[in-house]
């Protein structure tokens, strides 16, 4: 598990444990995963600043071409499924 305390670039397959406690840091998805591709997050505390994660390419998340903002104090996945990034 590799831990995150500001902007960089994540891997597919990767598992992080977030300890971001600046605002406006921003973690970049991989532009080219295969398909079932699952990238965990773990928040380490409740003072974890909210943070961007950016679509890697022209990939998608959730079907939106748009950056998703975090504010989950909870573990979350994101699995590629060949078209988009999904939550879950």
């Amino acid at each position: 598990m590799s831990t995150i305390t500001g902007t960089q670039s994540v891997v597919a397959g990767g598992i992080y444990s977030i300890n971001i406690t600046i605002a406006s840091q921003t973690l970049t998805l991989p532009t080219t995963p295969p398909t079932g591709t699952k990238i965990s997050f773990y928040p380490v505390s409740s003072s974890v600043s909210t943070y961007t994660i950016a679509r890697g390419g022209t990939n998608t998340i959730m079907g939106l071409s748009e950056n998703l903002t975090v504010d989950l104090k909870v573990p979350f996945d994101l699995i590629y499924n060949g078209t988009t990034w999904i939550l879950a």
